[in-house]
């Protein structure tokens, strides 16, 4: 994967598809007959949430590295309700755009129950190709929510520290095949022997990422739809209906988070972010370098179960099982 984003200007943050979101003729909508939002307001809605929740959990963050010792480097519950908020809207969001695409596209006799069902039996192509083009960033979101809704897991907290210097995260637990509780390896792969867990300095950014990705990708298919199906060539509104303040503080705080990370992150590529009051550029891979160290503690709760065929913690512990 290769991205590359740049906006100029005194809207710099507003996101380019709900320009053309705005202004799409009235004969071109059917969100009536699904009984949904519009279009733009399901976008505007579904980014709100998303940056809302980013602002908090940032927010939180900060305030957490300034008293990690003193909290004896335990990330308090909120930041872990915070961050399982924010993987439930990034999802949603993900499932928005396709609502976007459904609402823009004329009904037809099939019927449905699920935005999947109304994929595979109209074959809308704009909607196919989105999704062919989205799939890796779409799994990424979607394997962490499903294994929180539909399996016994929970999320997890970990610190690593070096010194006075704190990277905050977290993991999902559950039990693997033969009953031992830790990290889910489809989740957090195994690196050298051990699994791993995700750092927030790493993660958030990778966040942000995916959420232009698909924007881009969202605006690319439904440009080429309006095309293909209408004959029509959408054009964008000067209007600017969404503030971007928010946007502003969190993607400048996510700009400045270190390039400090967990082990196994230390050899993925980096997400470049730079902000200032008339620019935004987004680039992957980016050419920021990971400040790297010998060796680093971890701090995180483990809860002895009784029924369980031992346990293993991420970067600490090879599985440990009952005899």
């Amino acid at each position: 994967m290769k991205f590359n984003l740049e906006k100029i200007g005194n809207n710099h943050l507003y996101p380019e598809i709900l320009s053309y979101l705005d202004k799409i003729p009235d004969n071109f909508l059917f969100h009536n007959n699904y009984s949904l939002r519009h279009p733009y307001s399901n976008l505007q809605f579904s980014l709100t949430k998303i940056f809302d929740n980013l602002e908090i959990l940032l927010r939180e963050l900060k305030e957490f590295n300034i008293n990690a010792a003193s909290l004896g480097h335990k990330i308090p519950d909120s930041i872990i309700f915070t961050t399982k908020d924010l993987l439930i809207d990034l999802n949603s969001f993900y499932d928005d755009c396709f609502l976007i695409i459904m609402t823009l596209t004329p009904p037809t006799n099939e019927k449905f129950r699920t935005i999947t069902e109304w994929i595979s039996k109209t074959k809308t192509r704009s909607a196919l190709e989105f999704r062919s083009e989205t799939t890796v960033q779409a799994d990424y979101w979607k394997e962490q929510i499903n294994a929180l809704k539909h399996s016994n897991t929970k999320l997890k907290y970990i610190t690593g520290y070096i010194g006075e210097i704190v990277i905050p995260g977290y993991y999902i637990e559950g039990a693997d095949k033969i009953g031992a509780i830790g990290p889910i390896e489809k989740i957090h792969p195994k690196f050298r022997g051990k699994t791993t867990a995700y750092s927030y300095n790493f993660h958030i950014k990778k966040n942000i990422l995916y959420i232009y990705y698909i924007m881009n990708k969202l605006q690319k298919h439904l440009l080429r739809h309006f095309k293909e199906i209408y004959k029509h060539k959408l054009t964008k509104s000067k209007e600017y209906n969404m503030k971007t303040d928010k946007i502003k503080t969190v993607i400048s705080q996510a700009s400045n988070l270190p390039n400090i990370f967990f082990p196994d992150e230390s050899a993925k590529k980096t997400t470049d972010i730079y902000i200032d009051d008339s620019k935004f550029t987004l680039n992957y891979p980016g050419t920021s370098k990971y400040f790297g160290y010998k060796s680093m503690q971890f701090s995180m709760l483990l809860l002895v179960e009784k029924y369980n065929n031992g346990f293993y913690l991420p970067y600490a512990l090879d599985p440990e099982t009952k005899n």
